[in-house]
């Protein structure tokens, strides 16, 4: 099983962390609002160069820039496809905030978090998990993670 960090053993800090989980979790949002496809946008920026190098990244001041100046950076790469159907806005930011929490934790990509967890998966997690602390979720999810 992979090894995962304490809150206190993350290299940004626990308190830097729930900032940085915050602004991807708005950049979820942001995307829906911008109307782009809930699942086609979360794939493929999972998958992107932009959250491998910038966002995956030990240090980077994109980790904590407002959604629309990522988002900016981000159709540089990627090309969402468009959408008037959406899931519900919480459950959109629970899990961006949630996958970032997750690559934070045990310092994995996140192309190989969304492999694992795709969002169909997330959104099943989220109907019994949303009212968990963070802390038990990730003590749950660790174990599909062995390598």
């Amino acid at each position: 099983m992979l090894k995962l960090r304490s809150p206190e053993e993350m290299q940004c800090g626990l308190d830097v962390g729930y900032q940085i989980c915050m602004a991807q979790s708005k950049l979820f949002v942001y995307a829906i609002e911008q109307d782009y496809d809930d699942d086609d946008f979360i794939q493929q920026y999972m998958n992107s160069e932009f959250c491998n190098k910038k966002m995956d990244a030990p240090y980077s001041w994109f980790q904590l820039m407002n959604a629309a100046y990522n988002m900016s950076y981000l159709l540089d790469e990627i090309d969402p496809i468009k959408s008037n159907m959406h899931y519900d806005l919480d459950t959109i930011a629970w899990v961006g905030w949630m996958y970032r929490y997750i690559q934070l934790r045990l310092e994995i990509p996140s192309r190989e978090i969304y492999k694992i967890l795709p969002l169909s998966d997330m959104l099943l997690y989220y109907k019994g998990m949303r009212t968990e602390d963070a802390e038990y979720f990730i003590e749950h999810i660790q174990k599909k993670f062995e390598r």
